[in-house]
């Protein structure tokens, strides 16, 4: 069973000191009267896969349930991804994505390694992929949308996208993917050639027919 417990540090005596605890009651006791700015709080999230602890350290609580939640998932499954494995780069991790890409067509993986190359392996190729983190992707992504076209930015994010995909499916993640929904990308608009665009609102296309690529 996944367990989380709250590690928090405040200022005492000039000096910072450190507690862990289980619950949020006791960490509310413990930094009663500090000011917010001078407590920090880490999530730790452990879990059990046979007979393997593994742990990750998490700024948020959300963070930590979700990367609970999958650990508890392949720990039913008995499946125990190797932390070894996700400290391997990125660039590796894509290499073998595409070496895999065997029922695509060669254009196709071409395509797929040019992005890789141009557009992912110069500020990421070199991380360690657990390291990667939904920050890091969005900036990646709000950085290409600052230069190139939604579908543009829309075939580079899928390729992205799916070398994690890869590695979630190869039990090389210890965590979730830090692709996925939550990642803010351009928006596909419409748009009508004057010589024939209607001349009714009613013929017009409804918001709803309005896409986003995710």
């Amino acid at each position: 069973m996944a367990q989380i417990r709250y590690r928090v540090s405040v200022p005492i005596n000039g000096k910072r000191v450190t507690r862990k605890f289980r619950t949020r009651a006791d960490v509310d006791t413990f930094t009663r009267g500090y000011d917010p700015k001078d407590i920090r709080l880490v999530y730790d999230a452990r879990v059990r896969v046979g007979d393997k602890e593994l742990s990750q350290a998490f700024k948020r609580r959300k963070d930590a349930d979700a990367w609970a939640a999958t650990m508890e998932t392949n720990r039913l499954r008995g499946v125990v991804p190797s932390p070894s494995q996700s400290k391997r780069p990125f660039r590796a991790v894509a290499e073998e994505w595409l070496a895999a890409g065997t029922m695509k067509r060669a254009s196709s993986v071409e395509r797929d390694r040019a992005i890789l190359m141009n557009h992912v392996y110069p500020s990421l190729g070199d991380r360690p992929l657990a390291s990667i983190t939904r920050a890091d992707v969005q900036a990646i992504v709000d950085s290409w949308a600052a230069k190139q076209s939604p579908s543009t930015v829309g075939r580079q994010y899928s390729c992205f996208r799916a070398v994690f995909g890869y590695a979630e499916a190869a039990e090389l993640m210890t965590k979730p993917s830090p692709c996925g929904r939550w990642i803010r990308t351009p928006a596909f608009v419409w748009w009508i050639a004057p010589s024939f665009a209607p001349t009714t609102s009613s013929a017009l296309p409804t918001p709803s027919a309005l896409t986003t690529h995710r």
